[in-house]
C-alpha cells in the first residue's frame, strides 16, 4: 500500500473516531435531546475545531512515522538521501491532483445530495434538528466516500481519457 493510501486511511480512521465521539457525546453524555439548534451548532463547532487540530497533528505524525520508516528500512541512506526520498513522496504530482479531483467530485455529490434530503425532510414536516443531522451525516458519508475513492484510485491507478 502506498504512502498516499495510508495517509487517506488514517484520515478516514480519524474521521470515524471523531464521528463516534460525537455520537457518544450526543447519546451518552447528553441524553436529553433538545430542539435548540444554537446548542447543536455550538457542539458541532467544537467538534469541527477538534477535527481540524486532530487532522493537523495526525498529518504531522504520519510524515514523521514515514520518515522514520524510510530511514530504518534503508539504513545505508544518508540524511540527505532520506530527505530526498521523503520529499519526492510528499510532492503532489498530476496523478495526485487527478485522484483528488475525481474523489472530491463524488464526495461533494454525496454531501450535496444530503442537503437535498434535508430540505425534503423539512418539507415533509421533520424537526429542524433532524434535518441538521441529515446534513452532518451527509458530510460524514461524503468524506468517507471521498477517502474510499481516493484509496481505490491510488491502488488501481487513474485512466486518462
Amino acid at each position: 500500500m502506498s504512502y498516499h493510501s495510508k495517509r487517506v486511511l488514517t484520515s478516514i480512521f480519524f474521521s470515524c473516531c471523531l464521528v463516534l465521539g460525537y455520537a457518544f457525546y450526543v447519546f451518552r453524555l447528553n441524553p436529553e435531546i433538545s430542539h435548540d439548534l444554537i446548542a447543536w451548532s455550538r457542539v458541532v463547532l467544537v467538534f469541527i475545531g477538534i477535527g481540524i487540530i486532530g487532522s493537523i497533528i495526525l498529518h504531522i505524525l504520519t510524515v514523521i512515522s514515514y520518515t522514520i520508516k524510510i530511514s530504518v528500512k534503508d539504513s545505508e541512506l544518508s540524511e540527505t538521501d532520506v530527505d530526498r526520498v521523503v520529499n519526492s513522496t510528499l510532492i503532489e504530482d498530476e496523478m495526485d491532483k487527478m485522484i483528488s479531483l475525481r474523489a472530491s467530485r463524488i464526495g461533494y455529490f454525496v454531501s450535496g445530495f444530503s442537503g437535498i434530503l434535508a430540505i425534503a425532510a423539512l418539507a415533509s414536516g421533520v424537526a429542524p434538528f433532524v434535518a441538521f443531522h441529515i446534513i452532518l451525516a451527509g458530510f460524514m458519508i461524503g468524506n468517507l466516500v471521498e477517502g474510499a475513492i481516493s484509496i481505490y484510485l491510488y491502488e488501481k491507478g487513474v485512466q486518462y481519457g
